[in-house]
């Protein structure tokens, strides 16, 4: 079916139309918007043939249509206006020309897409060819002292890597010249596929006797031509207006050989510094703080709680602040304590932070006597802030130092004493740092069999880094 004049002026109204509201298109919004000549009847069937021809795509039976790559690709082509570059935008270009005019491919190609972005105020996505199908055009060792050689690959697309290995004594020149030699022969305008067992192994075997260097060339060969399996990798720039700013809704489509692969949309919030706008939907959020003594710049911080809309914070107060020869001295805390509240923000105290050096180098609590100090500590911090605060924290991270049987026994024994002083809500718990991820469930389940659970209002969870921790906490708590 050939394409007529009236069709190209429709997908022409569609297009524009998209472009600006991002919503499928009616024949009843062609009809109002646009001086096509002809009713909505008559677009409607104009439409139907332009899906039929590739033209248009309908995301589903009730909707108008969107333009499909094909009619994207006609738009370009044969429609679109070239828009004239202004002077400044002229100069901007060239500088960048200058300046990127010595770069590698891949930072060119960064570069042009973040200028596009900003010259136009619209997102930039590039799509760069598949490295599954590039090959090895040279690869070269170079020496550069006597433990140290750097390894150079470039690809036929451009693309230049280097690679620096460590070597227990670096070949001489003509042995390197040997190795390139081998290297070259072996790998030259073959793909990341074409790189398997048998040509390791060929080149293993001619490099024998550069163990270190045969092992560190590998890995380097797949980091410069390796590809992520599903999907095509995409450079993304986008510039942000003030205009922007708010709540938005950010639409994710992912493809593959122009077939949509992956859709999802997510919430974006976009802040000016220093205004608050929308954020009171978010109030009930809270944020953690470690405002101990020698914060930088904490009156601007307090300024950014206020403007994002934060509402409750986190805080440590550091005994050995406080303290001394059991006089009490809460001068340091009310520098920001008082701070905070006048702010409209509500505290949560942490009674005791790992970095306090009151408990010496154990970090905890191990005997009657350190148990009396410390509920002497907990009191005064009650008389003197009272209902200031929305409740206590017993201890920042717990399992760091407090993970035997023994341990967890005093810890939950200083939970149900804290309880007893009567704060308006008691916060227990444990994190699962970094190092000790493995072991968060085990302590978790511990703590809450020595009954700290049974005396505390609420459980403080650190997720770091384990996706099976969180699991396990969905599943238990």
């Amino acid at each position: 079916m050939p394409i007529d004049d009236r069709k190209i002026k429709i997908l022409e109204a569609i297009i524009n139309d998209y472009i600006n509201t991002g919503e499928p298109v009616g024949s009843r919004t062609l009809a109002k918007k646009y001086n096509l000549g002809v009713g909505s009847a008559t677009i409607r069937n104009e439409m139907a043939d332009l899906e039929d021809m590739g033209f248009l795509e309908q995301p589903h039976t009730s909707a108008g249509r969107v333009p499909s790559s094909k009619g994207y690709r006609l738009y370009v082509d044969k429609l679109m206006q070239s828009a004239h570059l202004s002077s400044d935008e002229e100069m901007q270009i060239k500088k960048y020309i200058i300046d990127s005019a010595m770069l590698e491919v891949d930072k060119i190609v960064k570069q042009a897409s973040t200028l596009l972005s900003e010259l136009t105020n619209l997102t930039c996505v590039v799509q760069t060819p598949s490295v599954r199908q590039s090959y090895i055009k040279s690869i070269q060792l170079l020496k550069v002292d006597e433990h140290n050689v750097v390894l150079v690959i470039v690809t036929d697309g451009g693309v230049i890597k280097n690679h620096r290995i460590k070597v227990e004594k670096s070949p001489s020149s003509n042995e390197l010249q040997v190795i390139n030699n081998i290297m070259n022969k072996r790998l030259n305008s073959l793909t990341i596929e074409e790189i398997n067992l048998e040509v390791i192994n060929n080149l293993k075997s001619d490099l024998k006797g550069f163990d270190d260097l045969f092992n560190a060339i590998v890995p380097a060969l797949y980091e410069t031509l390796k590809e992520e399996i599903e999907l095509k990798k995409v450079k993304n720039q986008f510039k942000i207006l003030e205009s922007d700013e708010g709540k938005k809704e950010l639409k994710i489509y992912i493809y593959m050989n122009n077939e949509k692969k992956v859709e999802f949309l997510r919430n974006v919030y976009i802040i000016k510094p220093y205004e608050k706008q929308f954020l009171d939907e978010l109030s009930c959020i809270g944020i953690g703080t470690h405002y101990i003594e020698g914060y930088d710049d904490i009156n601007n911080s307090f300024e950014l709680l206020r403007n994002l809309g934060i509402k409750n914070i986190r805080n440590s107060i550091q005994w050995n602040q406080i303290e001394n020869n059991k006089k009490y001295n809460f001068e340091k805390i009310d520098n920001w304590f008082e701070k905070i509240k006048s702010s409209g923000i509500n505290i949560l105290v942490i009674l005791f932070d790992n970095t306090s050096k009151r408990l010496g180098n154990d970090y905890q609590i191990s005997n009657e006597n350190e148990l009396k100090n410390f509920l002497e500590y907990a009191n005064e911090v009650k008389k003197y802030y009272g209902n200031k605060i929305i409740g206590v924290e017993i201890w920042n991270e717990p399992n760091v130092k407090w993970f035997s049987n023994q341990a967890m026994n005093w810890y939950s024994l200083m939970v149900q004493k804290v309880n007893c002083l009567n704060f308006n809500n008691v916060v227990s718990g444990a994190t699962a740092t970094p190092y000790q991820t493995e072991k968060s469930e085990q302590y978790i389940q511990e703590i809450a069999n020595n009954g700290a659970y049974v005396n505390s209002k609420a459980f403080s969870y650190h997720v770091y880094s384990s996706s099976e921790n969180m699991k396990w906490l969905k599943k238990n708590l």
